[in-house]
């Protein structure tokens, strides 16, 4: 890539731009940053804004940004190893990387199942079978556990690859899940605990 002339410059009063900040996940406009001045034709494309939030900084660039935001939403209340495997779907869905979202999503499946009492080993069959039985996941959502092994299996054992369509369809079927396992019950859970004696 060429390197572009000219200085990069403060900001502080320009109109706010809305966007959902790629480190806190919060939706803010922000009105202070950079913009990049191109020598000698003044003002360019190129501006960093900070986040009023967390104050950190997000690139634009024409219509692209980085930090992006991946599919879904942070989820409260998951265990180690099932908030490492949505952290990273929605990463990968942030970078484009929808096959691999998908195929995350498989194996998110698997871990909870495991983490709610299947045994491990079995069949990612057996761990759908687990989740409806159980009656963790409602035989009116049961479809969509078989969409994730449908696809996943697809992605996995054929050459296939994922659309963004089908990725963000999947990861709003397990934000649902996530949150109904996990985030209700546990901000529940807080609410009912009585606070400790001082």
């Amino acid at each position: 890539m060429n390197r572009t002339e000219g200085d990069w410059a403060s900001f502080g009063s320009e109109a706010g731009r809305s966007f959902q900040c790629g480190y806190c996940d919060r939706e803010v406009s922000a009105h202070t940053g950079y913009v990049f001045r191109r020598a000698p034709d003044g003002l360019g494309q190129m501006r960093i804004r900070l986040c009023p939030h967390c104050n950190r900084p997000t690139y634009f660039e024409d219509d692209r940004r980085w930090p992006t935001t991946g599919f879904g939403t942070a989820v409260a209340h998951l265990p180690v190893d099932v908030e490492s495997l949505w952290t990273e779907a929605r990463d990968a869905t942030a970078h484009g990387c929808y096959t691999a979202a998908v195929l995350l999503l498989r194996k998110l499946l698997m871990h909870i199942a495991v983490d709610l009492g299947a045994a491990e080993g079995k069949t990612f069959v057996e761990y759908v079978t687990y989740l409806a039985d159980e009656h963790i996941v409602s035989p009116q959502a049961s479809g969509w556990t078989d969409e994730v092994r449908k696809r996943g299996n697809e992605k996995n054992h054929e050459i296939k690859v994922s659309t963004a369509d089908e990725a963000r369809e999947l990861m709003v079927f397990m934000e649902f899940l996530l949150k109904g396992v996990y985030e209700f019950p546990g901000e529940l859970k807080t609410r009912q605990t009585p606070p400790s004696a001082p």
